[in-house]
């Protein structure tokens, strides 16, 4: 694999003209207001690049609070599936829907390669939103 790209956000649209969208992307972390336990959808956007056509099966996997959002959650929107004509890159899109905030913890996605999952890729820091992490993070 040449070159990995991982972003969070709301949403992921495939657009006429082979162009991607993506909605509300997330900086360094996630903010949720307390007394906001549902976030409506969290999608991971994963784009690989490759100089050889890709030959291999890849799929991601993602946790939160040790749950295994793929196999353990029941609201999984859609794992997507996109490649150029070589062969040579793929969007990989997961939306989860609705992700239920049960604490500060971190979103964790793996890539998996004919199976094997290999070290986490990306990680969103989920954390309840306060001054003191606002004062911290204008610093």
């Amino acid at each position: 694999m040449t070159s990995k790209i991982v972003l969070f956000c709301d949403d992921v649209r495939f657009e006429v003209g082979n162009k991607v969208s993506l909605i509300g992307v997330y900086d360094e972390r996630l903010l949720v207001p307390r007394g906001t336990p549902v976030l409506p959808q969290l999608t991971v956007f994963m784009r690989l690049e490759t100089t050889e056509a890709l030959s291999r099966e890849m799929s991601i996997r993602a946790t939160y609070m040790g749950k295994d959002m793929v196999a353990d959650h029941e609201g999984i929107k859609a794992v997507a599936l996109s490649t150029n004509n070589n062969g040579k890159y793929i969007n990989i899109t997961l939306s989860v829907s609705p992700i239920t905030v049960t604490g500060q913890d971190d979103f964790i996605v793996y890539l998996l390669e004919n199976g094997v999952e290999g070290d986490p890729i990306a990680v969103l820091p989920i954390r309840w939103d306060s001054d003191e992490n606002d004062k911290g993070s204008a610093q």
